[in-house]
């Protein structure tokens, strides 16, 4: 949230390394990816984030734990972030 990116991504490979199939991780691990022109790698973890969550949607995650869980400053750089990196609408 402090967008220390690089930071983030630190911290999402020790939690992958111990849970690689932590859903929420990923996710996180690809917006810091977006947000540092890692694009292809973004669209990677993203991908993974999709297997293990096939249904989900910006707006669905966007409307319902999203919406309860961040402010508004921080919903719009995580949503921007998962455009960049190409997830479904």
């Amino acid at each position: 949230m402090a967008r220390r990116f690089d930071e983030a991504l630190d911290w999402a490979d020790r939690t992958l390394r111990d849970k690689p199939r932590f859903s929420v991780m990923l996710r996180y691990k690809a917006i810091a990816c977006a947000y540092l022109d890692r694009v292809d790698e973004a669209r990677r973890h993203l991908c993974a984030m999709l297997v293990l969550q096939p249904g989900f949607s910006i707006s669905g995650w966007a409307t319902t734990i999203g919406a309860r869980a961040f402010s508004a400053t921080t919903m719009t750089m995580l949503v921007e972030g998962l455009r960049i990196a190409g997830a479904p609408e």
